[in-house]
């Protein structure tokens, strides 16, 4: 603000010296009056030529006379012009004096009207100044507040995270397959997370796989919407039952798959809400083995082990 105030100090000044050029130009002007009057020299009347000899005027006998006389030809015409220059003078006198007030009234108004335009100027580095101060306290507040956002969204996904519900498949219960039925089985899913769960969606299959043969397997694990609500409280557990979309297994098919020629799976997905509304899943993938009659979970190098997962 140094460097603004000298700069309006120096057009300040520059405002007073015009204003004093103004003043003493008009001063000049109003002492330049007019020469005072010369009285009229009136020359000498001609003396009337004698005839008859010679020229005699500026002699002796006739000396040469010249009477100045006043352009005025009575006192009382002399009193009036006398009167008149008195008159004259006291009108120049004044004038001058108006004149000089008026220069001096000019110049203060010259001087406030540069104080009006230099306080002017002032004012608006101010505002402009106040106005940058004002945009980064302004980008400094939305800065704070996005950061305050982010942090506020970071808090909540780790409390989201800490306190949502999580589905776990425990274990599946599954007769002996036998020949003429259709295979059944009875999820047992637990909720091992913090809050409760509510189960929207079930989508699950079981089905024969054939080692040597993958390309022939089909399996249909569509999810499908639950019949009924199905609410899972942290800590406990829901049985869900399901069955084999195929139909029943011949007695041929029965034995191969107790001899393991031929595998018996299913893979699922459930899909289920927390009480924030936000959607989550988890997936399984198993394989029946007959040595222990209940079906287990892959390996991890198995073609169906992406279907084991929880979200």
């Amino acid at each position: 603000m140094g460097n603004r105030g000298e700069a309006i100090g120096q057009y300040i000044l520059l405002a007073c010296f015009a204003a004093l050029l103004i003043v003493g130009g008009v001063r000049h002007d109003s002492n330049a009056q007019s020469p005072p009057e010369t009285p009229k020299i009136e020359s000498p009347t001609q003396q009337p030529k004698q005839s008859g000899g010679p020229e005699q005027r500026g002699t002796e006998a006739v000396p040469l006379v010249v009477k100045a006389i006043s352009g005025y030809e009575t006192d009382a015409e002399k009193n009036e012009a006398a009167k008149e220059r008195k008159d004259h003078a006291n009108n120049e006198r004044n004038l001058t004096d108006y004149t000089g007030w008026l220069a001096a009234f000019t110049l203060l108004l010259v001087i406030v009207a540069a104080a009006q335009v230099g306080l002017f100027v002032w004012q608006l580095l101010l505002i402009r100044d106040a106005q940058g101060e004002a945009k980064k306290a302004t980008e400094l507040v939305a800065k704070q507040v996005d950061e305050l956002i982010k942090q506020t969204k970071i808090q909540r996904e780790e409390f989201l995270s800490s306190h949502r519900p999580k589905i776990k498949i425990r274990y599946i219960a599954f007769p002996a397959p036998s020949y003429n039925a259709i295979p059944v089985a009875e999820i047992r899913a637990a909720n091992v997370g913090e809050s409760d769960a509510k189960i929207l969606e079930l989508g699950v299959d079981i089905f024969t796989y054939i080692p040597t043969e993958p390309e022939k397997t089909v399996f249909d694990a569509r999810p499908e919407s639950m019949s009924e609500e199905v609410i899972v409280m942290p800590g406990k557990e829901a049985a869900i039952g399901i069955k084999a979309k195929r139909g029943v297994y011949s007695s041929e098919e029965v034995s191969k798959i107790q001899r393991k020629e031929l595998q018996l799976r299913i893979v699922g997905i459930i899909t289920y809400t927390d009480s924030t509304g936000i959607q989550r899943s988890s997936s399984f993938s198993r394989i029946y083995d007959p040595d222990i009659r209940r079906f287990r979970r892959v390996d991890e190098n198995d073609q169906y082990a992406e279907w084991d997962y929880e979200d």
